[in-house]
């Protein structure tokens, strides 16, 4: 098949014409900020909404109680907790921090002899108690998904999914923005990445999407829990389209309006909140922003004065607590450098500042 046969838009909706057709009923996707589920930071799969049916837990008489065979496309975001795949957005083909999962359900309808003939997986028959014991559930289900964003690689011929018209009108967008000099997206990797600059095109395009369906959804960039891991993720975006891209103030922000008009019309609440959107990434872009240089500095002074192959656990909290840097952020300037962080003695940083606020709050 030709890639240009298969555009995202189609590939999507093929997936729920088809199934919609076998009487699924189209599910919209539930928010990337979990409702009434402590167990989950973000939305990190398909099934997650769907968990009371299978624990046999929903209403009879509700929607999800009544619902026998479904299919969406449900949005996810996977960084931070158990499933991170923040430290490797950019760094290849595949990874992202926000996709789209593709997915149809039988809920105690039909079983194995009729999946269709799609890649699918069959959800285990027990629920793993917190004991570590196997409960058997109250009825058999399938599942059956797969990533919208490597099924469309798939459709379009591309060994890359940021190959896709999922990702090239936001790198098409980004070029356009960015400072003298910086060359189109070309897709290299590693060694042949000079400079970093398709990793930056990479973990620039993928961050905003993140951030904008996870603001649109009733979060933001915050310093605790998932609030802390959304400014994690955006400073990132910022010292990579400052240092690899040379852009300017509001460069990121502004990316908002491309993203909305690629996606508003499948996900309605991007437009809905596009201005709130836009605010609260131009706010925290701007309050980096302050510290970003300083910060920087700071750590060439670390590296100069290092005179190893590691940067100190003091020098990484320093960044932390004075320049707004997430360690995550510090590791991967380092990495750049040739260097290490010393993460035990960055901890014992952490902890002692964490006991500080402690005996204050109790004082």
């Amino acid at each position: 098949m030709e890639g240009e046969q298969w555009p995202a838009d189609r590939v999507r909706q093929t997936f729920i014409d088809f199934f919609t057709s076998k009487s699924h009923a189209r599910w919209p996707s539930s928010p990337v900020v979990p409702v009434d589920d402590p167990t989950l930071l973000f939305a990190n799969a398909g099934m997650n909404q769907f968990k009371p049916v299978f624990l046999g837990a929903a209403a009879p008489d509700s929607p999800l109680g009544r619902l026998r065979r479904a299919c969406n496309t449900q949005k996810c975001i996977r960084a931070g907790g158990k499933h991170n795949d923040l430290d490797d957005v950019g760094n290849d083909t595949y990874h992202h921090t926000f996709f789209e999962m593709l997915g149809s359900w039988s809920f105690g309808d039909y079983f194995k002899e009729e999946a269709i003939a799609y890649a699918w997986e069959l959800l285990t028959e027990f629920n793993r108690e917190s004991d570590g014991t196997l409960r058997p559930l109250p009825a058999k289900h399938v599942d059956t998904g797969m990533g919208f964003e490597h099924l469309t690689s798939i459709l379009q011929n591309k060994m890359s999914n940021y190959d896709t018209d999922v990702f090239i009108p936001l790198f098409e967008a980004i070029h356009k923005s960015v400072g003298d000099g910086i060359e189109p997206y070309s897709g290299k990797l590693g060694c042949s990445d000079v400079g970093k600059v398709d990793t930056a095109y990479r973990v620039v395009a993928d961050h905003i999407r993140t951030l904008s369906f996870a603001i649109a959804d009733g979060s933001q960039p915050g310093n605790e829990g998932r609030e802390y891991v959304l400014r994690r993720i955006l400073r990132r975006a910022v010292h990579f389209d400052r240092q690899k891209l040379k852009a300017k103030q509001g460069f990121f922000s502004n990316l908002v309006d491309v993203f909305v008009g690629m996606m508003g019309d499948v996900f309605p609440e991007l437009k809905e909140n596009e201005k709130k959107i836009k605010d609260i990434i131009k706010d925290e872009e701007a309050s980096f922003e302050k510290t970003l240089v300083k910060g920087r500095e700071r750590f060439k002074k670390a590296v100069r004065e290092n005179g190893g192959a590691i940067i100190s656990g003091q020098d990484a909290f320093v960044l932390w607590d004075t320049y707004g840097y997430p360690i995550d952020l510090t590791e991967v300037m380092a990495v750049e450098e040739g260097l290490a962080v010393d993460m035990e003695s960055f901890n014992v940083c952490m902890e002692e500042a964490r006991q500080k606020a402690r005996d204050a709050r109790t004082s």
